[in-house]
């Protein structure tokens, strides 16, 4: 591998690879270069006096009205899918937040053969909740998801697909959710 460098070209670099008469080459753009349009001096920080801090931490937080009209989409599409309005204690609200809690468990599924395809489902509670995280784990390892593996969330419905079985998938599954005020599993075996 042959590097080549230059400062003349607004710092590109043109790396050449050889292969069996083959020549690949691949370039960088020139990074991006700050305009000022303002000439205002920065407020200083105490470590750096009469400099301005070159990181910052900006909180971006989702609207109320914004999590509202979420919310009030993801309640029809629970309606569509379920045939009946969610409970209002199952709804997340912020005022009165609760931990995470499976409504339903994923089941055994003990009579799949080879190449089969196998579906986990369950649901979680409270809907909506937005500090929710799920994951899947087999045997006590996180499952690492792939090509075979299609794990799915969405308004209390958890659900992992895996498109077709080998003999190396048995094992017990774990479904685990957990948001700001707790944790909770479900698990399975294949």
């Amino acid at each position: 591998m042959v590097i080549v460098s230059s400062r003349d070209v607004e710092k590109e670099k043109v790396v050449s690879e050889v292969f069996k008469d083959e020549v690949q080459q691949q370039l960088s753009a020139p990074a991006p270069e700050p305009v000022v349009v303002s000439s205002a001096k920065l407020p200083a920080t105490k470590s750096h006096p009469g400099l301005a801090p070159i990181e910052a931490v900006i909180p971006i937080q989702p609207k109320q009205k914004q999590f509202r009209e979420y919310q009030q989409s993801a309640v029809q599409e629970y309606i569509r899918r379920e045939g009946e309005a969610p409970l209002p204690e199952d709804l997340y609200d912020k005022e009165h937040q609760r931990p995470a809690r499976f409504k339903t468990q994923i089941k055994d599924l003990l009579d799949l053969k080879e190449n089969d395809a196998a579906h986990f489902e369950c649901k979680l509670l409270p809907l909506g909740d937005p500090t929710t995280k799920v994951e899947w784990f087999k045997d006590g390892e996180p499952l690492h998801h792939g090509t075979r593996y299609k794990p799915s969330y969405d308004f209390g419905f958890v659900t992992l697909d895996i498109m077709w079985v080998y003999a190396e998938d048995s094992g017990v599954y774990e479904c685990r959710a957990t948001n700001d005020y707790g944790q909770d599993s479900t698990s399975a075996t294949i």
